[in-house]
């Protein structure tokens, strides 16, 4: 009974584990294409 209450303990940091990562990813690439707008929009408004 302990092994079985162990193993869905496992489940649920390996699940916790992938959200954090993924979520991770998420929020980098957010952050990245919200800089790439900031700097294309500088660069037009320099251009113009």
């Amino acid at each position: 009974m302990a092994l079985v209450r162990f193993e869905e303990d496992l489940n649920c940091i390996t699940l916790l584990c992938l959200l954090i990562r993924y979520g991770f990813c998420f929020s980098f690439i957010i952050v990245y294409c919200y800089f790439s707008v900031l700097v294309d929009t500088d660069s037009l408004v320099l251009l113009s």
